[in-house]
């Protein structure tokens, strides 16, 4: 399917996305890996997902495992392996200003400690 951002994603992912977006998630890409096993062409492609795992790990966030299959003239071409989360936007939020804070107050700490 076509999004309104003009980028093509797969029905599962919208549907899924739709799904935690209105319950006030929002997704972080853990890891991605992608093998090529073959020249992809600007040509049509069969796509094929399958998650292989699913779950809550905790109240604020579920984690997820899938991997995507790009066939081309029937053979497999590309193999994307993904694990990602779907986290509440307020406990993402936090996150990111804690995270974003400490950054700042190491890089402030290391340019004050640099000689003149």
């Amino acid at each position: 399917c076509q999004g309104e951002d003009g980028i093509l994603v797969p029905l599962w992912v919208r549907g899924l996305g739709d799904v935690y977006k209105s319950q006030g998630y929002q997704w972080v890409v853990h890891s991605c890996n992608t093998e090529f096993r073959g020249f992809l062409f600007p040509l049509p492609v069969l796509l094929e997902c399958e998650i292989s795992q699913a779950g809550r790990h905790r109240p604020t966030q579920s984690r997820f495992q899938a991997t995507v299959s790009l066939y081309q003239g029937g053979r497999v071409t590309v193999v994307s392996t993904m694990e990602f989360a779907a986290y509440r936007e307020r406990t993402l939020e936090r996150a990111e200003r804690m995270q974003a804070t400490r950054a700042v107050q190491e890089t402030v700490a290391n340019l004050s400690a640099r000689p003149s």
